[in-house]
């Protein structure tokens, strides 16, 4: 039977993790303003009362590891009740949904347009990939964007990240990472460049990561913001939709 993949088997650049029968807290205090990283995932919905007590719980995490962010990420598949949405807009919380992706089985057949690429494996192409990601970055919310920089390295540290490059005419277009799971892959921080989007670069990417995942007999998995065009990438590649859930933040004062 092949395995169901949830939010929470996905990677994290969190250090501490604490399991409770309720929630799971992340944190890094090497990325004290990463509301991405530092979190509660919830194993229930919380109603407004619930959730100034899990503030107050969050409060001690975030005192011990040093952190700047309320952040929640609320159960999966569960639409969020109006008596909780009132409460969020009241206290100015800021609300992001995604989705978890697996890929289709079946071998993939790569487009005929063959994609120019490498392994970052030295430190002047992890240069490279560090330089095509600071516009981008400049654009994300200042609490992820100090954090960045710090991420990428640690995933130039970590064996069970690979980063990639892939370049036209000399120049590098986009940029992506696979990380090893174990049981599955996944593909993370897919990013191309303004001037090379719509010509199928992130299709070819993600087959090409397909193809990687076939290779070591593993399912390819990946988060999408559902707002974000990766989500039409991946229906249109046929990847099934696992789940879909919300984090939700706001900064602790």
């Amino acid at each position: 039977m092949t395995p169901m993949f949830h939010f929470s088997d996905l990677y994290s650049y969190a250090s501490h993790y604490e399991p409770t029968d309720v929630f799971d807290f992340l944190g890094n205090p090497q990325l004290a303003d990463d509301y991405e990283t530092n979190c509660l995932q919830l194993a229930f919905m919380p109603g407004a009362e619930e959730l100034a007590i899990l503030e107050d719980i969050f409060l001690d995490y975030a005192e011990e590891v040093g952190l700047t962010y309320y952040s929640f990420y609320l159960p999966e598949n569960h639409g969020i009740p109006n008596e909780l949405m009132a409460a969020l807009e009241a206290k100015n919380y800021q609300l992001a949904s995604y989705q978890v992706f697996q890929s289709p089985a079946g071998q993939i057949q790569l487009d005929n347009q063959l994609l120019n690429w490498e392994k970052v494996s030295q430190a002047e192409n992890l240069q490279a990939y560090l330089d095509f990601q600071k516009p981008f970055d400049q654009v994300i919310d200042p609490a992820l964007r100090r954090s960045r920089p710090l991420r990428y390295q640690m995933a130039a540290g970590n064996p069970w990240i690979s980063q990639f490059l892939a370049y036209q005419d000399g120049r590098v277009v986009a940029t992506w990472d696979l990380i090893d799971q174990g049981q599955f892959l996944e593909i993370d921080n897919l990013t191309v460049g303004p001037d090379y989007r719509r010509q199928g670069l992130a299709s070819q990417i993600i087959q090409l990561s397909q193809q990687k995942a076939q290779q070591a007999a593993k399912p390819l998995l990946a988060l999408a913001d559902i707002e974000n065009p990766s989500m039409a990438v991946f229906e249109g590649l046929g990847f099934k939709a696992l789940s879909l859930l919300s984090r939700i933040h706001r900064p602790i004062s």
